[in-house]
């Protein structure tokens, strides 16, 4: 007889009871659908987490189904891929490809603006592959069907995992002060000012403490030079700065997306985007990684463009701006950098990249891995970015040292001698009399 207050009855309560507490200590949870729970076997946090981040640079219709085992076969594993947009021109083919390949943990993306290369300015002549129709969607309907619900258009996702909140910049950017009417048509915004009020309220609802910004293109205020990390190195066409290069072409909308997120109380470790390409017009490389010390972020513009190298990699056929580019730079050598104290090969060429005078004998593929650091009780911070070249089985072929926080110190504000310029003092850039500060993607930098 088993009654409630027999002692058989006490004997199943305290069983239950100890399983109970077994299983609050093991602490079973779902990671993502259709994927194996992963078992934590004690009840407190790690000290440390880390984690790795892929972020995939303007795709321009170099993707295939060797980019995705790439990432897949890489260790330690990757934990988020990042698409910072511009697959191609309207090309739903390339899109369709990313969105059938196996990529490891989760997977976010943003449009850039040409994948509405056509929607933004009618007057460009479609292709009959992109004015085809998708069982009656056209090729941008296409394109959001195929990544949803990965694609962020004004929105955000949540990654209680990760400890993440990834929230949207503005999708198909162009950049700098243009407002093209598809985004009135589209999303209702007339503005700058509107659409980074809309943004900035989407960060402060994010769940998590902590938000990344993915973005196509990057925020303003970062510099106006051409080698900056959101420079415009190709000529004005008219008015004042007619044939000149240079202004600050980032958006305005993402900066005050930014500062609404901060003083919501949000942190933002980094801010990942794309669209201006590594390689300048008229020669040199862009800087594509600046630190917010005082905000504890890391901007990162992750167009690495070409990102395919190798045997059987055709030339990448862009635009005009891409052609000047490749006829303005040299080739060179493979070179050696010391960055932080440690030495990375820093591969430094025009377009077909050399390795030992032949090139890589199987196909590279490019991507910039992040690693964040979340120590227990701190917020996560970046602890590395590089720029890596890949083989299908993951195997790390080439890489560059972007970033690394133990090594990255700023230098004393000191006046500068009498004998030398702070100017002279430091990696010269184009342009302007601004001051030069101290960066490690400068050539030469830390040599």
């Amino acid at each position: 007889d088993i009654g409630p207050t027999s002692p058989m009855m006490h004997v199943l309560l305290g069983l239950g009871l100890a399983l109970a507490c077994l299983d609050g200590a093991t602490g079973w949870r779902t990671t993502a659908p259709g994927r194996t729970a992963r078992v934590h076997m004690c009840a407190s946090p790690p000290a440390e987490r880390r984690t790795r981040i892929a972020v995939v640079g303007d795709v321009h219709g170099q993707w295939d189904e060797g980019d995705g085992l790439a990432l897949c076969a890489m260790r330690p594993a990757v934990d988020l891929c990042l698409f910072v947009g511009d697959f191609g021109d309207e090309d739903v083919s390339t899109v369709e490809a990313v969105a059938r390949s196996e990529l490891p943990g989760e997977f976010v993306s943003v449009f850039g603006n040409h994948d509405a290369w056509f929607s933004l300015d009618q007057r460009k002549r479609r292709p009959k592959k992109s004015a085809r129709s998708y069982d009656g969607l056209t090729s941008l309907e296409q394109q959001r069907k195929l990544l949803a619900p990965a694609n962020l258009e004004y929105g955000k996702r949540e990654l209680p995992d990760l400890g993440l909140s990834v929230v949207g910049g503005r999708p198909y950017s162009i950049g700098g002060p243009i407002w093209p009417t598809m985004y009135v048509d589209e999303y209702g915004l007339t503005s700058a000012v509107e659409s980074g009020d809309r943004i900035g309220r989407i960060a402060m609802r994010a769940e998590q403490p902590s938000v990344l910004f993915l973005a196509h293109n990057g925020p303003a205020g970062l510099g106006a030079l051409p080698g900056d990390i959101c420079g415009r190195d190709w000529p004005h066409r008219a008015g004042k700065h007619a044939g000149h290069t240079g202004g600050d072409w980032g958006d305005r909308d993402l900066t005050t997306a930014i500062d609404m997120a901060r003083k919501a109380g949000k942190h933002v470790p980094l801010v990942c985007f794309g669209h201006l390409h590594r390689r300048l017009i008229g020669g040199g490389l862009r800087e594509m990684v600046r630190f917010d010390q005082a905000a504890g972020t890391l901007y990162l513009n992750a167009a690495e463009v070409p990102r395919w190298r190798g045997a059987g990699v055709e030339p990448l056929e862009y635009d005009a701006a891409d052609a000047a580019a490749e006829a303005a730079e040299a080739a060179e050598a493979a070179k050696e950098a010391v960055l932080g104290g440690e030495i990375v090969a820093e591969a430094k060429a025009g377009r077909g990249e050399v390795e030992a005078q032949e090139g890589p004998r199987s196909k590279q593929r490019w991507f910039a891995i992040v690693e964040m650091l979340e120590s227990a009780g701190k917020a996560p911070v970046v602890d590395t970015v590089r720029g890596c070249w890949l083989e299908t089985d993951g195997t790390v072929a080439a890489e560059e040292v972007w970033y690394h926080r133990a090594s990255h110190i700023e230098p004393p504000r000191a006046a500068p001698a009498p004998t030398q310029s702070r100017r002279q003092a430091g990696p010269p850039k184009s342009g302007g009399g601004r001051e030069v500060r101290y960066n490690p993607l400068w050539p030469g930098a830390g040599r």
